[in-house]
């Protein structure tokens, strides 16, 4: 993991790094106006919804659905790639594969270019659940959208695969909540933050 680079002629705790960059109060600066609150109450909507008709109709938890839903438009891809798409920890997704396993919804198969990995498909039962969820996942999708014009969410869906891509760099698990406050907190340099009133 990328970790915290310590200062020449002292050690630099996290708790000084904190205290670094706190943000003035004149920024007016409220999480709750900005794109992670934004984009958590987003998927919220949208999980309990789908949730409430897949959980109900198929028994599938969200982690569940959630790897339904990468295998269903990549299939065969190992857990490991599952893991960077997904943002998720190895475990966590191991145990929501093994859940869909068992209920006869996925397929294992040994990696052919390497058979210490394996690779995951939906079955044919998967494949009619995914085709049954897909619809409401289209009217969740389009619902959430229809508060905008065409021209925006045209903007929104060249824009979102951007944000994700680069998130998924700057963001990665790899990478220490230090090293990506040094580096895009309030005191880093070149970094400005607009103020909202």
């Amino acid at each position: 993991m990328e970790s915290m680079r310590k200062p020449e002629g002292g050690q630099e705790t996290s708790l000084d790094l904190i205290e670094q960059h706190i943000l003035p109060g004149e920024l007016n600066y409220m999480p709750d106006t900005r794109l992670p609150h934004f984009f958590s109450v987003l998927a919220n909507h949208a999980s309990r919804k789908l949730h409430s008709m897949y959980n109900e109709q198929f028994g599938l938890s969200v982690m569940g659905w959630r790897i339904m839903a990468v295998i269903g438009n990549h299939a065969p891809i190992s857990a490991k790639a599952m893991c960077e798409m997904m943002a998720t920890d190895a475990v966590t997704l191991s145990r929501g594969i093994d859940q869909l396993y068992g209920k006869g919804l996925v397929r294992r198969k040994t990696d052919p270019a390497d058979r210490r990995r394996q690779l995951i498909s939906l079955s044919k039962k998967g494949i009619e659940v995914f085709e049954r969820i897909v619809p409401l996942y289209y009217a969740v999708e389009q619902a959430m959208m229809s508060a905008l014009d065409e021209t925006d969410q045209a903007h929104i869906r060249r824009i979102m695969p951007k944000i994700v891509a680069h998130s998924a760099n700057v963001l990665s698990s790899e990478t220490s909540w230090e090293v990506v406050l040094q580096r895009y907190g309030y005191r880093a340099e070149g970094e400005d933050i607009q103020s909202f009133e």
